[in-house]
């Protein structure tokens, strides 16, 4: 039974004076305070709860148990380490003005006030046992891919589409990708952007790089050009080989091994445009410095087969015009110097036919 309430008179300072009762559908039972037990069972109405007895009775909540909590400030929300403190509006709010959010425990990638996802805090060590993983952002891995079963729709898992609105001098780019040098590197490759498809399987088509311009609207271009790829190798610097390896600006390369491998052509220079015209489909232009060759066609004699340097096939109005080269060294054949050989043609008309070249020396 719990505690009697006892009501003191102060006049008297007797404490038995009364006693308080309840009416409890027409019985009428004495007033008492609840023990700790009755306080935590939660069962009887007809018992006082002290505050000790609803402290002892009230556990603390966790992620399992129901209970009473304490309300973390906006200091220890953003610090983010407390499992026991429950978080409030503001202090969540706090947060987000900080570091919104937290995608990792090291903290090593944030949401900023903007929206953006910033990495630019982080100094990434890797492990080199991981090999090709090395990654922030992760799909699979380099050798097991995400398997996706693909029904009647796209998929894309990087999509980035901007509108640009504002007409400001500064570059907008949907991605803007850079990768510097710090000290020497003998041995390292480095890249700005790797693309690797593999084709096992029959395919509707493939392109492991698919880029265009789309031209939807009459525009006027104001300060540059307009340019479905440009690559260039820019700086002050100087390059020096430490082998026969190449240093080019752009590379299109046939690797593949397997006889009849079903390759057609190793480039292709395309006017597809119905209805359109273009002054030059390739264009080689030596605008400052010295270039060796405008066009050097070279067949390795250790391994390689190439049947025609040149071919020109369909109706071609001139298949060479020297009309703007005035630099160019023409003479005629007025004292009939020494021929040091011949080139073979084919005409439009199938007939074999020769350009002769000299060594420079005539007669008297």
């Amino acid at each position: 039974m719990g505690k009697q309430l006892k009501i003191k008179n102060r006049t008297t300072g007797r404490d038995d004076e009364y006693v308080i009762e309840i009416d409890d559908n027409g019985t009428r039972t004495e007033l008492l305070l609840a023990t700790d037990t009755e306080s935590g069972a939660g069962t009887a109405n007809n018992k006082i709860v002290t505050p000790k007895a609803l402290a002892s009775t009230v556990p603390a909540a966790t992620d399992a148990v129901a209970g009473k909590v304490e309300l973390a400030t906006s200091a220890e929300t953003t610090a983010g380490s407390s499992s026991t403190l429950a978080v409030t509006p503001a202090g969540l709010a706090a947060t987000k003005n900080a570091t919104m959010g937290v995608l990792e425990s090291s903290k090593t990638a944030v949401v900023g006030d903007k929206g953006q996802l910033d990495w630019s805090g982080i100094v990434p060590t890797y492990a080199t046992t991981t090999g090709r993983d090395n990654a922030f952002i992760k799909m699979g891995t380099w050798a097991t891919p995400i398997t996706i079963v693909q029904t009647d729709d796209h998929f894309v898992p990087l999509q980035i589409n901007i509108k640009k609105s504002g007409n400001i001098q500064f570059d907008t780019a949907a991605a803007r990708l850079r990768v510097d040098t710090n000290g020497a590197q003998a041995l390292s490759a480095v890249g700005c952007l790797q693309l690797r498809q593999n084709l096992a399987h029959n395919v509707g088509s493939g392109a492991f790089l698919n880029a265009s311009v789309n031209v939807s609207a009459a525009v006027t271009v104001g300060l540059g050009s307009v340019l479905g790829g440009y690559f260039s190798i820019e700086g002050s610097g100087a390059i020096t080989k430490a082998g026969a390896n190449d240093c080019t600006a752009l590379v299109a390369v046939n690797n593949m091994a397997s006889t009849g491998s079903g390759l057609d052509n190793v480039f292709i220079a395309m006017q597809n445009g119905t209805g359109s015209t273009v002054t030059d489909i390739a264009k080689i232009v030596c605008t400052h410095g010295t270039a060796t060759n405008g066009l050097h066609i070279y067949n390795t004699a250790t391994d390689g087969t190439m049947t025609t340097a040149i071919k020109i096939f369909g109706a071609i109005t001139n298949a060479f015009d020297f009309t703007g080269a005035s630099t160019c060294i023409l003479e005629d054949n007025k004292s009939a110097p020494t021929v040091a050989g011949s080139i073979k043609i084919l005409t439009p008309a199938g007939s074999v036919a020769y350009i002769n070249y000299y060594d420079g020396t005539r007669s008297t």
